[in-house]
């Protein structure tokens, strides 16, 4: 089962430490940008308490790029897509800190952005996405990401 908490709960925090790693992650990577993504950076839509954070890289840093974050702790998340162009890096102090390591000319590039602003530009979204979730969250972790990924696949596909 899956616990979910209300945006109040978290959102604040996931802001600050947003920053927080943002900061620590261009200072090893300074040819990076990063955008606060996700759940956490949708104003009102329900959340694990998870934070995601993109980063996007020049191509031909990608790889370097996913050695120099496994070289302070990341470790690379399993049971995610792995490419040459995306990599999930979890952080080494906290489970619910996640990197998208994206090269800036990859097809994934704007997969993560598009969704959060196309949720932020339509509170009927957030209400559908919190919606969503809340009728996944006993299912096991495996079918909640299902869930979760069918509707933002439904998004995506939409006329933006």
């Amino acid at each position: 089962m899956i616990k979910l908490l209300d945006p109040l709960a978290y959102q604040h925090t996931a802001e600050t430490t947003y920053i927080k790693v943002s900061c620590e992650v261009l200072k090893l990577l300074p040819w990076a940008r990063t955008e606060h993504i996700g759940a956490s950076s949708i104003l009102g839509a329900i959340s694990k308490g998870d934070l995601d954070i993109v980063v996007l890289v020049p191509d031909h840093l990608h790889e370097h790029s996913v050695a120099q974050l496994e070289s302070v702790g990341y470790k690379i998340k399993l049971d995610t897509h792995r490419c040459s162009e995306l990599c999930m890096l979890v952080s080494p102090t906290d489970d619910n800190i996640a990197l998208q390591v994206i090269a800036r000319s990859s097809k994934f590039k704007d997969i993560f952005t598009n969704f959060r602003d196309r949720l932020l530009r339509d509170p009927s979204l957030v209400i559908a996405y919190n919606e969503v979730k809340l009728k996944s969250c006993h299912l096991s972790e495996h079918q909640y990401r299902e869930a979760k990924s069918e509707f933002i696949e439904k998004i995506l596909n939409l006329q933006l």
